[in-house]
């Protein structure tokens, strides 16, 4: 007797946890680069380098890169533009992980600081948010059908599984050229610039993903002549695929990306002068990709000529209960506060939304949040034509998933899709903000399978009846009697002329060996 086996494979989590870290850091202003008398704008940017478990602990080890955009005395007042690294390594308690165990580990900066202290060098104060998994790929192998010369008779049941068909992580490259309008200045020297991702499109095709999305460009420069400031801020859009052997349209991918690493240089335009902008960028793609598939198990089996014991092991198989893409449009005003320079035009605007709290509902998740609207603007003030200000929006959004539970583990992505602002008068500016909450929801499903089996001989005790009459008990189903006594429900339907299944307590049933 053989067992047809269908294989799945799985991902299952082993361990999660939670940190928050504190970089409290001095960096040095370059020796090439002038005095700071004060900082417009800070921005922090966390690059991992390394997540490895050993000894039921996870080692990370990464960097925060610190942009800053400042003002200096030197020859008048001027915009310059200097980078620093503060390097950290942290060891998370993950005693439930074994080495070899792949470790996912999901950044945020939380808040980022900084302070002058003196010309030369720069406190800066951040708090970094981590949450790092530890998961585990395997294969389960469940009876789907058996193969004997015995009397085998088998009871199956259908689960709808989630498999994971694809795991990997990859990059996606993209390379543009944008040009400045003739209507502007041309570029002598680029001091600040910034690439940022808005909603991106994920679609499955044969052996194939397919990204498509649109990337904020912006930049500071001084123009060909003279010391103007310039700001430039455009969109550019991307399309195109990365390979995912063995995948097809039917396929769910679910997809976290980063900007790994971004570059804008200045070339000359046909006539000469510094008007492209070179843009590389590399994003960073943590790839799982599932398969919904319909399995139809065998649940229970006896023989007819023999004793036959299935042996069964317990699993988790993921059950996919939802995947949407959801949006909102936020819409507040930001005041800027009394000491900082009023507005006279806007220039850059990066908004990040952050998720502080999700709670599971009837029929869907509630969250609670802020977006972290960084602005730069040029300033009507005597200390120089740029100036930066960070404010919050609050917001709440309720994500719809039906059918979840309290058990399911989902994941929840936020991103931005769109800005729109309005000054409103030198102190106020109306923020209209799009944002999509990429959505998905598993629910663990609890399943005994068949792996194995035991088959005996029938003993004398087993065959000293071939005639037994017997009243159903509470809770007995035909399928329970049937394998009771070796028989097939068929034959129990037959002799007693029933005609459904369905028995209750108390019933009298003539069963014949």
């Amino acid at each position: 007797m053989d067992l047809i086996k269908k294989n799945i494979h799985m991902n299952r989590d082993k361990c999660k946890s939670s940190m928050s870290l504190t970089l409290d850091n001095d960096i040095n202003v370059p020796d090439i680069k002038p005095d700071i008398s004060y900082i417009i704008r800070e921005q922090g940017e966390i690059k991992m380098e390394e997540a490895k478990v050993s000894g039921g602990k996870a080692l990370l080890s990464g960097s925060l890169y610190v942009n800053i955009l400042y003002v200096t005395n030197d020859f008048g007042e001027k915009l310059e533009h200097m980078s620093g690294k503060i390097d950290f390594n942290e060891v998370v308690s993950m005693p439930d992980v074994c080495d070899g165990d792949n470790v996912y580990v999901k950044t945020e900066l939380e808040d980022i600081t900084t302070r002058l202290i003196n010309s030369r060098k720069i406190s800066v104060n951040a708090i970094l948010k981590m949450n790092v998994s530890a998961d585990e790929l395997f294969d389960e192998q469940a009876a789907v059908a058996v193969v004997s010369e015995n009397l085998v008779v088998t009871r199956e049941t259908t689960n709808t599984i989630t498999e994971l068909a694809l795991c990997k992580k990859d990059t996606f490259r993209i390379k543009e050229e944008v040009s400045v309008a003739g209507g502007r200045d041309s570029i002598r020297e680029i001091l600040y610039q910034d690439v940022f991702l808005y909603e991106t499109e994920l679609r499955m095709l044969d052996n194939r993903l397919s990204l498509k999305g649109e990337m904020g460009i912006y930049i500071l420069y001084y123009g060909a002549e003279g010391d103007r400031i310039n700001s430039y801020e455009t969109t550019v859009n991307f399309d195109g695929v990365t390979d995912c052997n063995g995948c097809d349209e039917t396929m769910i991918p679910e997809v976290h990306i980063a900007i790994n690493t971004k570059d804008i240089q200045v070339k000359a335009d046909e006539d000469g002068e510094d008007r492209i902008l070179d843009i590389e960028v590399v994003l960073g793609l943590d790839m799982k990709v599932y398969r919904e598939e319909e399995i139809t198990f065998i649940a229970d089996m006896y023989c007819l000529d023999g004793k036959l014991t299935p042996i069964y092991s317990e699993t988790m198989f993921d059950n996919l209960v939802v995947r949407n893409n959801s949006k909102a449009r936020i819409n507040d005003v930001i005041k800027i506060e009394e000491n900082k320079a009023p507005i006279l035009q806007m220039s850059g605007i990066t908004a990040t939304p952050k998720i502080d709290m999700q709670t599971i509902k009837d029929d869907g998740i509630e969250l609670e949040g802020v977006i972290e609207v960084d602005m730069l603007y040029f300033a009507e003030d005597d200390k120089g034509i740029i100036a930066g200000y960070k404010g919050m929006i609050p917001f709440t959004h309720f994500v719809e998933a039906r059918g979840i539970e309290k058990d399911c583990v989902f994941d929840i992505v936020p991103q931005v899709s769109q800005i729109n602002e309005t000054v409103i008068n030198q102190k106020e500016v109306d923020f209209k903000i799009g944002v999509s909450f990429d959505t998905i929801v598993f629910n663990k499903v609890k399943c005994n399978i068949i792996t194995d089996y035991k088959i005996e001989d029938f003993d004398r005790e087993d065959r000293k009846a071939s005639i037994i009459g017997y009243i159903v008990k509470d809770g007995d189903t035909l399928w329970d009697v049937a394998k009771k006594f070796y028989v097939t429900k068929e034959k129990i339907m037959e002799i007693n002329e029933l005609e459904s299944e369905n028995i209750k307590q108390g019933d009298k049933l003539l069963i014949c060996k």
